[in-house]
């Protein structure tokens, strides 16, 4: 019976997700064994999702301690978690191992890990949007790291999430086949959730603009406290901005000190907060448009596709992946940063039609790609 240990070093947001997909699956195969590896957190969080019991799948936790030294420094936390999957593989002996974030153990698996075992997982960075944002020092380690990922005859499957162009190119570029295209899944919550408009008071008649996740500066939260400043507050009047997740320390003092300029003047709700499945389900339907301004957006976004199945008009920066997605798939909007105010007073969304996005997006379609490399 082959056996695959699925390993991730960190389990908030679409982690959870992720794991969440694998496991659903995984309980369907009952020729394949599968061990989760994951941080212990997942037995407080698991209660927002449910999950199907099967004596072919087991758990092992990363014990808080290992998580805190994993995560403790960046540039030694690849080395760390490497370390802590070796354990797992020495363990377990698995036939393969599917990492659901790829780089997080490269090159360091090589002193860690032994034996025959295959490893593939999923690559979340376009490489070629990503180079232009780092020093000289990073790009050599980004594309050495490609370079050991496509040399070496360990890594088998390399999946490339939510871009078939940028899965082409590599395969073009590094004249391999070991890139995949793989869906970024839109998650499905068991709660539906109901608008809050009421509780919030929010008037039936206005137009509510939501910013979700954990907010940090690449997320673009401040940049749309500064866009508020440019609407007259008698334009503002009817609007409603919800600022909803954890203010990460990065902007947390400068986050506070312009919402506490700007509240007086405007609608504002804030829920600085770690926020469930159903309270998300119930924010997107609350509002009308939401706004997600990223900047150094090189990667997949779980807010692209909860908006797309909301039905809900999405407004991104025009530079990056992001506007990638929202272009090809007729989702919203994709402007400059300087043209953020305008965009969110103007609100026109031409030939927004969000339905292909969500029809090719689902979690089926994510994990049968997926097995369908453990089948190999």
């Amino acid at each position: 019976m082959k056996k695959v240990l699925i390993y991730d070093d960190e389990i908030f947001g679409h982690h959870l997700e992720y794991i969440h997909h694998i496991h659903e699956r995984a309980v369907l195969e009952q020729d394949m064994e599968f061990v989760f590896v994951c941080p212990e957190k997942f037995l407080e969080l698991k209660g927002m999702l449910d999950w199907t019991g099967s004596t072919n799948v087991r758990f092992d936790f990363l014990s808080a301690e290992e998580y805190a030294d994993i995560h403790a420094v960046f540039r030694t936390s690849f080395s760390k978690s490497a370390k802590a999957l070796g354990r797992r593989v020495r363990k377990y002996r698995p036939d393969e191992v599917f990492l659901i974030v790829l780089p997080q153990v490269v090159p360091f698996d090589l002193a860690f890990i032994r034996g025959k075992v295959k490893i593939s997982g999923i690559i979340y960075s376009m490489l070629p949007l990503q180079l232009s944002s780092l020093s000289w020092r990073r790009k050599l380690v980004k594309k050495l790291t490609y370079k050991y990922l496509l040399k070496s005859s360990r890594y088998k499957d390399l999946y490339v999430l939510n871009s078939h162009s940028y899965t082409g190119l590599f395969n073009s570029r590094y004249r391999t086949g070991k890139f995949k295209y793989l869906t970024d899944p839109i998650p499905i919550s068991p709660e539906p959730g109901e608008s809050l408009r009421g509780e919030l008071g929010i008037p039936e008649d206005a137009r509510v603009f939501l910013h979700l996740g954990a907010m940090r500066g690449p997320k673009g939260t401040l940049a749309i406290l500064d866009a508020l400043k440019s609407i007259p507050a008698g334009k503002a009047e009817g609007m409603y901005f919800i600022f909803a997740g954890r203010i990460q320390d990065d902007i947390k003092e400068e986050f506070y000190r312009k919402y506490g300029g700007l509240k007086d003047s405007y609608n504002l709700i804030l829920k600085d907060e770690f926020l469930p499945f159903a309270m998300m389900n119930s924010l997107y339907k609350t509002c009308d448009v939401v706004l997600a301004p990223y900047y150094d957006s090189f990667q997949s976004s779980g807010v692209v596709g909860c908006a797309a199945l909301f039905h809900k008009p999405i407004i991104v920066l025009e530079d990056g992946f992001a506007a990638d997605l929202v272009k090809e798939y007729r989702l919203g909007r994709a402007v400059k940063p300087e043209d953020l105010p305008a965009a969110i007073q103007d609100c026109g969304f031409d030939g927004f039609a969000p339905e292909r996005y969500v029809r090719e997006h689902t979690i089926d379609e994510f994990t049968t790609r997926i097995f369908s490399g453990f089948a190999k």
